[in-house]
């Protein structure tokens, strides 16, 4: 087939049909997406308190995608943040809030201020409770994309 000149190629126009099988296509070239879903080993009936768990440590440059907490219940005197650190340092423009007057089961979505991550930083879930009268189970899921590898 020949080479392909990319600035000539719209966004999203080419599609896993459009690749042959065997294309030899470099690994360099290819970006994988994480999702990791961090539960603070608290099942949904479960008090949250304060936690802090390791959940990331890329081979390569690494970007933050995304970031979002919820609370299953948010109790009736709640008052508890949730933060990604980039070894030991936040991630975040402000650590996502949660107080009682928030919906049960309804995430938000954090601010990214920084998003690279290099290799052998490591991303920490933060889960930080000043009260948590009646609030079930925190949970947090983070995107990210890596290169393959």
């Amino acid at each position: 087939m020949g080479q392909v000149n990319a600035a000539s190629i719209a966004t999203g126009s080419i599609v896993n049909s459009d690749i042959a099988t065997g294309a030899g296509i470099e690994t360099s070239k290819l970006v994988h997406q994480h999702v990791f879903s961090i539960d603070f080993n608290l099942d949904d009936a479960d008090t949250p308190v304060t936690t802090e768990m390791t959940f990331y440590l890329p081979t390569g440059a690494s970007t933050i995608k995304e970031v979002k907490a919820w609370l299953v219940d948010t109790g009736s005197s709640t008052n508890i943040d949730f933060d990604v650190e980039i070894n030991g340092t936040s991630a975040l423009s402000a650590a996502v809030n949660f107080t009682n007057a928030d919906s049960n089961q309804t995430a938000k979505t954090a601010t990214i201020s920084t998003a690279t991550v290099t290799a052998a930083q490591y991303l920490t879930a933060v889960m930080t409770v000043t009260s948590a009268t009646g609030a079930l189970g925190g949970k947090m899921q983070v995107i990210v994309d890596s290169p393959v590898v």
